[in-house]
């Protein structure tokens, strides 16, 4: 459709709709000389200025134009002013899920035997493509569950924002979902799975922490130094006027 639109002479806008970096094969391209893909949009609107320089875009970073997040800033300001809590919130995906799981299980229980941390809850968030089968491919879950600290949500009916507004810290690999996190000031841990390599540049920039294992997030619980960053950055706010002024240039 991209490529019959360019035949035609129509410009073509793309609506950012998840996680981009340098190892991303739909946006990365090392070689910058291949400006003007046949199938590649003319023009991406995107969440923030951030997104502008985590990959090698085939076509000029002008082009790239931060309009933000409209569902993000309706959804949010339901949420934005509930406070914090003694609680860690785990972002599962299928591809990492069995790994995160176990992760989450054995942290939770060493947490239990910690005089301080024992008043640490644990929330741990399914993707909704593990709703039906986690009880058969995620034992760890299974026995995780009979902890008094930890709580498995298997369904949608709990917004990810309010999870989000009222956990002190979120630990994950590389959902889009662990950005709009860091937009709530949850300390972010990443965990160094395949994937992980998608948050490289958050890394970098000190804004998150990668760890390996649970003792290196048991370490740094009481002294989590991170750089401050401007939300702003990841999801400008919204203003309709400047979509209108982008249509109508």
């Amino acid at each position: 459709m991209i490529a019959a639109a360019h035949n035609n002479g129509v410009e073509v806008v793309e609506l950012q709709h998840g996680t981009i970096s340098e190892y991303h094969l739909g946006y990365n391209y090392p070689n910058k000389e291949d400006k003007g893909l046949e199938y590649f949009p003319d023009k991406i609107l995107s969440f923030g200025d951030y997104w502008k320089e985590v990959a090698n875009y085939p076509i000029n970073e002008k082009n790239i134009i931060s309009i933000g997040f409209p569902y993000l800033d309706e959804t949010i300001k339901y949420h934005i002013n509930n406070q914090k809590c003694k609680q860690i919130l785990f972002i599962s995906q299928g591809v990492i899920g069995k790994y995160l799981s176990e992760f989450a299980y054995e942290l939770a229980q060493k947490f239990e035997k910690i005089e301080g941390c024992d008043q640490y809850n644990f929330i741990y968030k399914l993707h909704p493509g593990e709703y039906s089968n986690w009880e058969t491919n995620y034992d760890s879950l299974m026995k995780a569950q009979k902890l008094d600290n930890f709580q498995v949500i298997d369904n949608s009916e709990i917004s990810l924002y309010e999870l989000f507004s009222k956990s002190e810290y979120q630990i994950g690999v590389f959902s889009t979902a662990i950005y709009e996190g860091l937009l709530f000031n949850c300390k972010t841990f990443i965990l160094d799975l395949p994937g992980a390599e998608y948050m490289d540049s958050l890394v970098d920039k000190n804004y998150v922490m990668k760890v390996n294992d649970v003792d290196e997030i048991i370490n740094s619980i009481d002294n989590f130094n991170i750089t401050e960053y401007d939300n702003d950055f990841f999801f400008k706010k919204y203003k309709k006027s400047s979509l209108d002024k982008f249509f109508n240039r």
